[in-house]
């Protein structure tokens, strides 16, 4: 970790490093350098070295031993609980090398599971840290506790988080709905029900990347719209999964679009007499937004309409 070594020494010393440790208790000596005030800077940077090299295995599709590097992962939301903030940088991009990966065992990916979600809740405190890419690690652990996962991603979907960060973490959830569908169709409904029942119809300008030749710029409502694309786009696999809730979804989507979009009263009801029996109907103005159950460019809502008739 000394910046004025020799840089080649460096390298070739990390690369060894992040190739050879192999049992859980090989990395133990850095947590402990992590874990102490006067060597815990030194450490840091240790650690930053070494994950340098064992990103260069992770890209190249080498091997790597999952275990004593789940030794570290596992100490680092300790450290940062304690007021420590220099770790996060250094543990997000130790969790996504090893979620990226099937080389853990199943109760390696256990503990995996059980630090993505103490990151989620370091990320949701600590901007910083990029929440929305700690959204896709507990997207990825998601099985290994479903009612863990559940409750790491639910604060997700509450107004006043929505309010500030829809377009940013609406998306990111979208993106992880496929484990989600598998390991817990009822969360699946939620998630689904209250993305397509939020509206957010904020222009305000966001930015595409950060590139000096070619700066692209969106809307907050454009880049929430995404999380809905991407909802309906996956809508087919939740049908098959369950296709009770998957329904109950689609027909919360379907009303909260005629709410938006005609005005549509959905809570009154007209009591219709007809040879086999009085039935209630709503006035859902589906002939202004429905009338074309083959409409070749419908919205993201009527795709799941159409999904689940056709």
């Amino acid at each position: 970790g000394d910046s004025a070594a020799d840089p080649i020494a460096r390298s070739v010393i990390a690369r060894q490093a992040a190739e050879l440790p192999i049992a859980r208790c090989d990395t133990q000596r850095l947590v402990d350098a992590l874990s102490g005030a006067s060597t815990r800077d030194a450490g840091l940077r240790v650690l930053r070295n070494l994950l340098g090299a064992l990103s260069v295995r992770h890209e190249d599709g080498a091997p790597i031993n999952a275990a004593p590097w789940i030794t570290v992962a596992i100490a680092l939301p300790n450290l940062i609980a304690t007021g420590w903030e220099g770790p996060i940088g250094a543990l997000r991009l130790l969790l996504h090398i090893l979620t990226d990966r099937n080389d853990a065992t199943a109760s390696e990916w256990r503990e995996l599971g059980k630090v993505a979600r103490a990151f989620l809740g370091i990320a949701l405190d600590h901007p910083s840290a990029r929440p929305q890419i700690a959204i896709s690690f507990v997207g990825k652990t998601y099985d290994t506790d479903r009612a863990a996962s559940r409750a790491a991603l639910e604060p997700l979907l509450e107004r006043a988080r929505l309010d500030a960060f829809a377009e940013k973490d609406g998306p990111a959830l979208a993106n992880e709905i496929a484990p989600i569908i598998a390991a817990d169709p009822g969360f699946a409904k939620v998630i689904y029900s209250t993305l397509f029942e939020y509206d957010l119809t904020d222009e305000t300008s966001t930015s595409l990347g950060d590139s000096q030749i070619l700066s692209l710029r969106s809307t907050r409502r454009q880049d929430y719209s995404i999380a809905r694309y991407v909802l309906a786009e996956a809508f087919s696999a939740f049908l098959a999964r369950d296709p009770v809730r998957a329904i109950e979804a689609m027909v919360a989507a379907v009303e909260a679009q005629a709410a938006r979009e005609t005005g549509a009263d959905l809570d009154t009801a007209t009591e219709v007499a007809t040879i086999d029996g009085t039935f209630p109907l709503v006035e859902d103005r589906s002939f202004i937004w429905a009338w074309d159950i083959a409409d070749s460019h419908p919205s993201d809502a009527e795709k799941l309409l159409q999904a689940t008739v056709t």
